[in-house]
């Protein structure tokens, strides 16, 4: 058995009671809340939402708060509405919630005001925000070799084919084995280069293409000379 005793005019607060079986440190919870009698009072008294980036502040979040004390029913409103859509936020009861949505409207704050049936009222604040870091950059698009991807000729000898790159991050370097690709290196995207010096009747030709993202990003073009 365990006694609790609040001190003498400690606020409306929520608090979590923790039990702990020492040998296994398995744990249970007991959550409630303190509530100062006759006191109008609103939990939580604060709120703070920060978007993971400083592109756009959070829409859809949603806050319960808690209303305590004075003489019901309550009423909500908020100072910034726009910011903000309250749901329930009229003939609110004793102990009873109302949920407080962002809108994607940065505020800093919004004041939400509770008055209870004799005029009565207390304040809590909801802070929506911008995060402190833009947003990560999009990967890049994937290496792409086109015009064509392939090509098939029954005489390479003395045959120049020609390819255009894409995506990616360039510069790109160009390897084959058998031929010579002019440019070895691409600088450019799009960006155009050949092989050449393939012989007729050697088979099947990769070309293996690699851009600069880390890691390395790949695209293979094809000739086969039978």
């Amino acid at each position: 058995t365990v006694f609790i005793q609040a001190s003498f005019g400690a606020p409306t607060q929520p608090a979590t009671l923790r039990a702990t079986e020492l040998i296994t440190g398995n744990q249970v919870n007991g959550l409630f809340t303190i509530v100062q009698q006759g006191a109008l009072s609103v939990l939580p008294s604060d709120a703070t939402i920060t978007a993971p980036d400083n592109t756009g502040c959070i829409a859809g979040f949603a806050i319960d708060y808690r209303v305590f004390g004075g003489t019901p029913p309550y009423s909500a409103s908020a100072s910034v509405p726009n910011a903000v859509t309250l749901l329930n936020a009229v003939n609110i009861p004793f102990a009873g919630t109302f949920t407080a949505i962002t809108t994607g409207i940065c505020a800093n704050p919004v004041t939400i005001t509770v008055v209870d049936a004799t005029g009565a009222n207390t304040t809590a604040t909801l802070h929506n925000l911008l995060g402190p870091a833009l947003p990560p950059p999009p990967p890049p698009a994937d290496v792409v070799v086109l015009t064509p991807g392939s090509y098939k000729s029954p005489s390479c000898t003395g045959t120049t084919f020609t390819f255009i790159v894409s995506g990616g991050i360039p510069p790109y370097n160009v390897a084959v084995i058998g031929g010579t690709p002019t440019p070895a290196v691409v600088p450019v995207s799009p960006g155009t280069f050949s092989i050449s010096n393939l012989l007729t009747g050697t088979g099947h030709h990769i070309i293996k293409v690699g851009d600069a993202s880390t890691p390395q990003l790949t695209a293979n073009a094809f000739v086969d000379c039978n």
